[in-house]
């Protein structure tokens, strides 16, 4: 399993990113926004049609992208352009608690390119049973695309629950490879799924 460097837990924060420095980077799927603290990136937020959605919902950005942070720029918008990339930036997420940490570890640890099911992340933590809570693990996760948990499907392939919304879901699968109209005949636990 892959490991992320994920600091341990710290308070959150509120639901915007008022305390938190943050920048927008403009990709091909849209403006995404980046919040970062003193030990690693705290939050992403999906993209938005334009800078001005995302600063109504982030408040106002609070300066230009850190030179230290100028990589992690360039590399969501390869993301965005259909170039994998890897996330090597420590991590510093609102509300990880021991199970999210475990949880995105896992999730973290699937390619581009593949699909598993929440009940397969379970079963990989130990926890048989507890796809639900899984699933709100990862629901709660403050760095989407970093955290992939759009590559985390239902039991039979299908498209279940994202805070970016399922068309999000669907558009950042395809990006990937990923055959959507496979998804839904695959036995539970979902392997791995490209064209």
């Amino acid at each position: 399993m892959a490991t992320l460097g994920i600091a341990a837990p710290t308070p959150p924060r509120g639901p915007n990113l008022d305390s938190a420095p943050w920048f927008a980077v403009e990709t091909a799927l849209g403006w995404v926004g980046v919040a970062f603290g003193p030990r690693g990136l705290r939050r992403l937020a999906l993209p938005r049609a334009d800078g001005a959605t995302l600063a109504e919902e982030l408040g106002p950005a609070k300066g230009p992208v850190p030179l230290a942070w100028a990589d992690l720029a360039r590399r969501l918008a390869g993301y965005a352009a259909g170039l994998p990339q890897v996330w090597p930036d420590p991590l510093d997420p609102e509300g990880a608690t021991p199970f999210r940490r475990a949880v995105w570890q896992a999730a973290a640890a699937i390619p581009w390119g593949h699909v598993r099911s929440y009940g397969l992340l379970a079963g990989v933590l130990g926890r048989p049973g507890a796809a639900r809570a899984v699933g709100a693990a990862l629901g709660a996760n403050p760095l989407p695309i970093i955290i992939p948990c759009h590559r985390v499907v239902g039991a039979r392939g299908n498209l279940a629950g994202y805070a970016g919304g399922l068309e999000m879901k669907r558009r950042l699968l395809a990006m990937e490879g990923v055959k959507l109209s496979a998804l839904s005949s695959q036995p539970s636990g979902v392997g791995n799924q490209r064209r």
